[in-house]
Formats: C-alpha cells, sequence, structure tokens
C-alpha cells in the first residue's frame, strides 16, 4: 500500500495519468492482499479479523493503558518533553493500572517521541519527513534513470512501512530495525 501510494504521487510529480495509475495501483492492492489473506494460517486470519473490536484481553488493555499514562506524561512537559531515552524513567510515574510491570517503552514510537521530545521534537522530525519527501520528489522529477527511480520509491515504500508498524509498536527503537529504516531512508 506504502509503496502504490508513492508510486501514484511520483506519477502525478511527472504529470502522468492519474486514473490509470490508480486503477492499477488498486488491482495490485487487491491481488497483494488477497494473496496474504489467503497464505496466512486460519488461526491468524481469525486474530485479524478480531482487530477492529478493541482490547479485549489483557495485553491490549496493558498497551491502552500505557498510551494514557504517556499522554498524561505528554500533558505535563508538552513543549520539550522528558529528554530523549528518559521514557522509561519518566512514565512509571503515570501509569495507574498492572502493577509491578515496568514500562520500558510506549507501544508505540510516535507517542514514546511525543512525551520524550514534546512538540519540539515531533517539530524537527516532522520537518525531517518533510525534507526526505522533497528530496524522493525532487529525485523522481529530475531523474530519467528509471532504475534509480524505481529504487527511491521501493526504499521510501520500506521506510513507510516501518514507520506505520512504529504507530502500534515500539518498532524503532530496536537497533536493527532502526538500522534498516536508516539505510531505506538513505537510499
Amino acid at each position: 500500500a506504502a509503496l502504490g501510494a508513492l508510486w501514484m504521487a511520483a506519477l502525478s510529480w511527472r504529470g502522468a495519468r492519474r486514473r490509470m495509475a490508480a486503477a492499477v495501483a488498486a488491482v495490485a492492492l487487491l491481488l497483494v492482499v488477497g494473496f496474504g489473506w489467503t497464505a496466512i494460517p486460519a488461526t491468524a486470519r481469525g486474530h485479524l479479523a478480531t482487530a477492529f473490536a478493541g482490547p479485549a484481553d489483557g495485553s491490549g488493555l496493558y498497551r491502552v493503558d500505557v498510551a494514557v499514562a504517556t499522554l498524561q506524561a505528554f500533558s505535563d512537559r508538552p513543549l520539550l518533553g522528558f529528554g530523549l531515552g528518559a521514557y522509561e524513567d519518566a512514565v512509571p510515574a503515570y501509569k495507574r493500572n498492572h502493577g509491578d510491570v515496568r514500562v520500558r517503552h510506549a507501544e508505540s514510537d510516535a507517542l514514546e517521541l511525543l512525551a520524550e521530545g514534546g512538540l519540539v521534537g515531533l517539530a524537527l522530525v516532522a520537518w525531517l519527513t518533510f525534507m526526505v519527501l522533497r528530496g524522493l520528489r525532487d529525485r523522481v522529477t529530475a531523474s530519467r534513470d528509471r532504475f534509480r527511480n524505481a529504487l527511491a520509491l521501493a526504499a521510501a515504500g520500506g521506510a513507510a512501512t516501518l514507520l506505520a508498524h512504529s504507530l502500534i509498536d515500539f518498532n524503532l527503537r530496536l537497533p536493527a530495525n532502526a538500522l534498516v529504516f536508516a539505510a531505506l531512508a538513505g537510499l
């Protein structure tokens, strides 16, 4: 989905026909989702079907409680946050449920960034994202090298996928994932 959206954006940057691009992207997305749905085990399909029902187990309730504690911590220091890397020390004071379970991460890189960096950190990340996307746009519009353009779009699609995963997990706090993200952003 991320690669398809980037591909459509690249086509519009170059002035290509958007309807044709949208149709091709929609068919490709349906094929990928259809294949993925049939390739996974029935138990996984059943679990995915309950994804929008809300938290029904202890793990889901823990994630919601950690998100609430993180937002409460952010509300106390909205401008600068608690400092990068200080989440594990700052947020447990706001946690009200789940007893002695130590909170090490926010279960969302976006929420953790908000608590650690505040609005200033969020603005810096937004600026960096804008600059990377502007560089991608310039790359795709100025270059006629189809291979390099495709490589840039594929790398951006991979980076976007990692960012989407980071909305619901602390994906980029793992060094291996952060290294892959940095490599993809560099490409």
